[in-house]
């Protein structure tokens, strides 16, 4: 989710749906979540979710939401980040994420730059684990 808001501008963003157009068939669909501005405010009043976790082999991996909030155009996610080892040990760090703002006009224009033309939208609720997005359906031509 948000993959295109992980782009530093405009200008990579049309190149990666321009990647997208071309590995469509004509009439193919596709789809990219954003955090609109108005979702991301409301978000820094709510509690942060729970961690994910997962075990593979022994280890343990966990995410812990610490924050977000808006930040200079962009919507800063810091989360901590641990990994148990088999035998106990204890590795963890903070890292932040900074999603770029972008509204669901501004990316269907970029969309239609790049050979695609919007056809539609879809709300993404919120729930416990994620923030509402808004889903952007963009189409080949046929």
């Amino acid at each position: 989710m948000q993959l295109v808001q992980l782009f530093a501008d405009a200008g990579e963003r049309v190149d990666c749906l321009r990647c997208a157009a071309a590995h469509l068939r004509p009439g193919g669909k596709a789809a990219f979540a954003i955090v609109e501005e108005a979702v991301a405010a409301a978000s820094e009043q709510a509690p942060p979710p729970l961690p994910d976790a997962r075990e593979i082999g022994g280890w343990v991996y966990s995410s812990l939401p610490l924050d977000a909030g808006l930040d200079a155009g962009t919507i800063a996610v810091r989360r901590l980040r641990q990994t148990v080892s088999p035998e106990g040990g204890l590795r963890d760090e903070v890292s932040e994420l900074r999603l770029r703002m972008l509204s669901a006009g501004a990316l269907e224009g970029e969309a239609e730059e790049a050979g695609l033309r919007p056809i539609g939208r879809r709300a993404i609720p919120a729930t416990d684990a994620h923030v509402g997005s808004t889903a952007v359906l963009l189409g080949k031509e046929s």
